[in-house]
């Protein structure tokens, strides 16, 4: 995914959740290597938050859009790891009307990963209901071992038409559409 965030706002912050040391580093090595820039610190913000609670990380976000107002773009890798409960609706709805507020307030771009169950391939609880009720757009993002290609496909564009899905397979250094 090729972001250009907005002048005024060129940070892309990369908030991940979930990957342990080792991957959060293979993980921030690739968005370098495919950036094309030599200075990262320019634009690019990351931080690995596995070991933070729920509260923990949406403090931490907040701080860091209230230290930095220059971020225009957030990925949240690891949009479960923001609740305690994802089946608590009360705290599910909290989160969600958070979110909002951030998006709204500090003026970014949030895209947010959440992953789907095995069996069903839905989001999980009432937390994935509501991200996935609640989202500008949602895509599905599916990986082909097989074939080691992922395919991108839409599954709600409030604000733009469906595209025919995208298949990517990983050369060299980067994703190319096949």
């Amino acid at each position: 995914m090729k972001i250009t965030p907005p002048e005024k706002k060129p940070f892309i912050c990369h908030m991940d959740t979930e990957s342990s040391d080792y991957d959060y580093y293979r993980i921030t090595s690739k968005i370098i290597q495919q950036s094309n820039r030599r200075d990262m610190s320019v634009f690019y913000l990351g931080y690995s938050v596995r070991d933070l609670s729920p509260g923990e990380i949406l403090g931490s976000l907040e701080a860091l859009l209230i230290s930095n107002p220059n971020i225009g773009v957030i990925f949240l890798d690891g949009l479960l790891d923001v609740v305690n409960n994802y089946n608590d609706e009360t705290e599910s709805r909290k989160v969600i009307t958070w979110l909002k507020r951030i998006t709204k307030v500090y003026d970014i771009l949030l895209i947010g990963v959440i992953h789907t169950g095995k069996k069903d391939n839905f989001t999980l609880g009432h937390f994935g209901s509501m991200v996935d009720r609640y989202a500008q757009s949602v895509l599905l993002i599916e990986k082909d071992n097989d074939k080691n290609t992922i395919e991108l496909k839409p599954k709600f564009l409030r604000s733009a038409a469906n595209f025919q899905p995208v298949r990517l397979a990983y050369v060299g250094s980067e994703y190319i559409e096949v």
